[in-house]
């Protein structure tokens, strides 16, 4: 079966196999990791738009309202001013 080389050629297979099985290990741990991350921007990004509905959307009303508001009233320098 073999052609004098045994010893050899079943190290190579042995090295061959520790390899491919480092290689499937690495590729399960970098695919867990991916989803990983995914879920956990994707339950991230769905956590923010629940927070900033509706309240959101007050929110952004009020600060432009007091924005308004603040344009429009004179600082009381500038009243001392005047």
């Amino acid at each position: 079966m073999c052609s004098g080389n045994c010893a050899e050629q079943e190290e190579s297979l042995a090295s061959a196999r520790t390899i491919n099985l480092v290689l499937w290990v690495c590729t399960i741990i970098q695919t867990s990791v991916l989803v990983t991350i995914s879920v956990y921007y994707i339950y991230k990004r769905k956590k923010s738009e629940r927070q900033t509905g509706e309240t959101g959307e007050i929110n952004s009303l009020t600060e432009s309202s007091i924005m308004m508001n603040s344009a429009q009233t004179p600082s009381p320098v500038e009243e001392a001013t005047a």
